[in-house]
């Protein structure tokens, strides 16, 4: 292993030993990674930390062929350019958080087919690009919390076939399309509490009414919500006991109107009532 910390060196020190399973440099004034900027095919863990990074040139990852993790935390990064994770076809992990990204654009994480676990919480992002992670089909973990984006296009998660984990709380979600999440089978865990949302429709999820997902956990506590008979599916499925809420009570629905997420089942029951009364 070897570790650098709060040495002064403006660019990636050149005496790291070649046979490094592990390099580790912070609080230095790093500010740009040049292409090939390692020779360390034995390297499994790359953590940059506290630094001034700004730019990463495309190639800057050569010669890390056998790369895990992937850790580029509290630096200045604005921008990530397509090409720049290309040759890293072992990376496993990769944290991005407490950087200053405002879009994720289409083409940069196409080639991180063995990405498991993607973190950038904690930057400026404002949107994401359809197509920034169709690739990403062996992704258990998403998280983008802590942003500040508004809307998702109405693929952003295509083909994530493996995701179980979905992180999107502390932005300023005001719209989810329809569907945005029925692709997603293995979801087990959707944490969007603290953002703008006013309605969660059940067509985010599927279009069948009679279908629902595989997830477990569920986090929509903090969003301006009106309790109506929008929300019927979420209370009954409350009731059947295939949802639970992330928190307990503290991350069930929080109502704007008079009427208290316990006292959803009144509104429901008058919704059946009304539908029966419709087919007699």
């Amino acid at each position: 292993m070897y570790g650098a910390y709060c040495q002064g060196f403006t660019e990636v020190p050149p005496d790291i030993p070649e046979d490094a399973a592990g390099i580790t440099l912070g609080g230095n004034r790093i500010k740009l990674l040049k292409a090939n900027s390692f020779n360390h095919s034995s390297c499994l863990s790359l953590t940059i930390f506290w630094d001034e990074l700004e730019n990463i040139e495309i190639g800057a990852f050569n010669n890390l062929d056998n790369l895990v993790h992937l850790i580029l935390v509290n630096n200045k990064l604005k921008t990530l350019t397509p090409g720049i994770f290309n040759n890293l076809a072992s990376l496993s992990y990769l944290e991005l958080n407490y950087n200053h990204l405002n879009n994720i654009e289409s083409g940069v994480m196409n080639r991180l087919e063995s990405l498991q676990s993607l973190q950038m919480f904690g930057n400026a992002l404002e949107s994401i690009d359809e197509g920034a992670f169709h690739n990403l089909t062996k992704l258990s973990t998403l998280r983008i919390e802590q942003n500040n984006i508004k809307t998702l296009q109405p693929l952003t998660f295509e083909g994530m076939s493996s995701l179980t984990g979905l992180y999107l709380q502390d932005n300023d979600l005001n719209y989810l399309p329809p569907q945005i999440f029925s692709n997603l089978s293995k979801l087990m865990t959707l944490v969007i509490n603290n953002n703008e949302l006013n309605t969660l429709s059940w067509d985010i999820f599927s279009s069948k009414q009679d279908e629902h997902p595989n997830f477990i956990y569920l986090a929509i506590s903090g969003n301006p919500l009106e309790c109506n008979s929008s929300l019927c599916w979420a209370y009954e499925a409350e009731q059947d006991k295939w949802l639970n809420w992330l928190g307990g009570a503290f991350g069930a629905p929080q109502c704007t109107a008079l009427i208290t997420w316990s006292q959803i089942g009144l509104v429901c029951s008058e919704k059946d009532e009304r539908g029966k009364l419709a087919n007699s």
